[in-house]
């Protein structure tokens, strides 16, 4: 997710391992989920919104579901 990406750069300066830790989750989930390889769970994603400080509400803004 593009979102994602962005956020977890400006915030972790590109530095997954470290963004893993603070979603509580393995770094190679980080990195899939980064090149598009594996979907978010709504836990996970409640743990990416607390570790990159935004709200689900912000993560999802714009999102739009294609057929």
């Amino acid at each position: 997710m593009k979102r994602i990406e962005t956020l977890f750069v400006k915030k972790f300066q590109g530095n997954k391992s470290v963004f893993a830790q603070a979603c509580s989750c393995d770094e190679k989930t980080i990195r899939k989920i980064l090149n598009g390889e594996q979907f978010i769970s709504v836990n996970l994603a409640f743990r990416i919104c607390k570790a990159l400080e935004i709200t689900m509400s912000e993560l999802f803004e714009g999102l739009v579901l294609e057929d």
